[in-house]
């Protein structure tokens, strides 16, 4: 698996590797992957397209919009994926908050990437979702602004995320 090395990325990696993943991690500056790996006992890249190689799953955590849609129309044979921006950085490696199990929203139209997606985030301890095609990448965007404005107006902790509750399984 290769992960960036910022907040979002450097979380994931993190959950990824004491889930038992092999990780290799990437940034724009070699020495902040360098220092990701050290952290999370991951493998350092030279650059991104070093990383993406020898990629089973490859987790791409931009900041302020993960523009999906875009990667997979400029790169059509690969397998893109939604996932992780609907919870914050701060609860990536330990998705509970107040006792909750929160849900991994995932989107995609490849059934193994789903899979591979979909078990990596179990494996971290998400309840994951599968929210349906790559055209819903947008929705999980909005669910993210969402809750970024709704703990910047009430000054909570950054700690929230997303449940599901009624009959949903």
């Amino acid at each position: 698996m290769r992960i960036g090395a910022v907040d979002v990325g450097g979380a994931v990696a993190r959950g990824a590797t004491e889930a038992g993943h092999s990780v290799t991690v990437t940034a724009t500056d070699p020495t902040h992957a360098q220092a990701l790996a050290d952290q999370v006992g991951g493998t350092p890249a030279a650059n991104a397209a070093a990383a993406a190689g020898e990629a089973d799953a490859i987790v791409l955590a931009v900041t302020d919009h993960s523009g999906a849609e875009e990667l997979q129309a400029r790169l059509p044979g690969a397998h893109v994926m939604k996932a992780f921006d609907t919870v914050f950085a701060s609860k990536q490696a330990d998705p509970v908050a107040d006792g909750t199990v929160l849900d991994g929203f995932y989107a995609g139209d490849d059934q193994q990437a789903e899979s591979t997606v979909a078990e990596l985030l179990a494996g971290i301890g998400f309840r994951a979702v599968d929210a349906g095609p790559l055209a819903q990448a947008r929705a999980l965007e909005h669910m993210a602004f969402l809750d970024i404005r709704l703990n910047a107006s009430n000054g909570w902790p950054w700690q929230s995320g997303w449940e599901l509750v009624g009959p949903t399984g």
